[in-house]
């Protein structure tokens, strides 16, 4: 009984895996957006000689893809072959894109150019672009380039497996997930191509229980870590790639101390519980055992009791048996005096073990009384500083 207890211990206590932080899930959500492009144009549009059949590939791409708005791809000359938006499997006319930044950056650079662009109306467009090369000998000849549009909101809105989290983009909030308002540590979102944007994460419990940790102002607008492109027009030199990489912050770790020091609580108010039920078994038992010995010291007196006595004046009646000697059975009489020690040293045991559990109950008691006092404390004392915090 003791090992399944304690393994039933053991596996209520084993803390769930940790999820991956959000700024971690941000960033590989879209490292695998990158691949995914990248597959379907050498997999799928470059082998295909038929243009409308490429078409088609980036048109189901897109719609498998929601947050990608619109693929393109283009010649060595600068001169779009494919063009499609998930609206339409139709490309757009060819047009010239040789002059534009993100094209020379491909082509002289050999090297993915990252940009962002703000609409009017606060959109936020994100501009990947990749060179097309093949080996020729020794060198690495540039033969086009493919650029996608992502709509970061869309894009991050996929995401639903992450802790709660929020994008603000100067300033302002652009996105939430599952967001409660508490405490929160602020970091640079770590996004290709992002500028001037911020992540807000949940911090650990226990850091958000302790009222001496100093609380961190809750104003937008804080100015991002990444160093400043000087490119006003949303687009990023190839001179100022670097300055994409997000630098690296605090990892939030899930830390469940505070639900686990309420499951251990209640796992020793159980613990305590099948204690006394267990002593309230052995009690059970001693007063069968006790009932059984007075029983039989009954049955001895009742046995003497019924015996004939035999006295000078009454002597045995002749039969046509041999004389035999009139003595009494002295069965009986031991019977009697066996049962009544055993009957005395049970009462005895019962007495002592009856002042035990009586006294070990007393214990128990206590015990659940001031677990239970601990509990609700600490459920007070928890209520009063989430009602404090959501007050500041």
């Amino acid at each position: 009984m003791l090992t399944v207890f304690a393994a039933a211990l053991t596996g209520a206590v084993a803390a769930p895996a940790a999820p991956i932080p959000p700024k971690q899930r941000i960033e590989r959500e879209f490292r695998l957006l990158e691949t995914a492009l990248a597959r379907c144009m050498y997999e799928e549009v470059i082998p295909s000689p038929d243009i409308e059949f490429m078409n088609r590939a980036l048109y189901e791409f897109m719609r498998d893809n929601p947050g990608v708005t619109r693929v393109l791809r283009a010649n060595i000359g600068g001169f779009t072959v494919n063009d499609v938006t998930p609206e339409s499997p139709r490309s757009a006319p060819p047009r010239s894109v040789s002059g534009q930044r993100w094209f020379q950056h491909i082509t002289q650079g050999k090297a993915p150019y990252y940009s962002m662009d703000v609409s009017p109306d606060g959109q936020i467009t994100l501009f990947y672009a990749w060179p097309l090369t093949i080996n020729s000998g020794l060198e690495t000849a540039v033969t086009g380039g493919f650029a996608a549009s992502i709509d970061l909101v869309s894009q991050i809105a996929l995401i639903d497996d992450a802790p709660p989290f929020r994008i603000l983009h100067g300033g302002k909030t652009i996105f939430e997930h599952d967001w409660d308002g508490l405490d929160y540590d602020e970091e640079p979102l770590p996004v290709k191509g992002v500028k001037d944007m911020m992540i807000h994460t949940l911090k650990p419990i226990p850091t958000r229980l302790d009222p001496r940790a100093p609380s961190k102002p809750k104003s937008g607008g804080t100015q991002s870590a990444q160093k400043r492109s000087p490119d006003t027009g949303g687009e990023n030199d190839a001179d100022n790639e670097d300055d994409d990489a997000a630098a690296p912050g605090k990892k939030n770790n899930a830390d469940s101390g505070y639900m686990n020091k309420i499951l251990f609580a209640l796992l020793l108010l159980i613990a305590l519980m099948l204690g006394y039920s267990m002593l309230s078994d052995k009690i059970s038992r001693a007063v069968r055992a006790w009932n059984d010995t007075r029983s039989m010291k009954t049955l001895g007196r009742t046995t003497t009791a019924s015996m004939p006595a035999v006295t000078p004046e009454t002597p045995p009646a002749a039969t046509a048996m041999p004389p035999q000697p009139i003595m009494l059975p002295p069965q009986p009489i031991v019977t009697k005096i066996i049962s009544s020690e055993r009957a005395e040293k049970a009462e005895k045991l019962y007495k002592e073990q009856q002042k035990t559990i009586t006294r070990m109950a007393e214990l128990i008691q206590k015990k659940i009384d001031v677990m239970e006092g601990r509990i609700e404390a600490l459920a007070k004392k928890t209520e009063a500083m989430e009602k404090e915090m959501k007050k500041n």
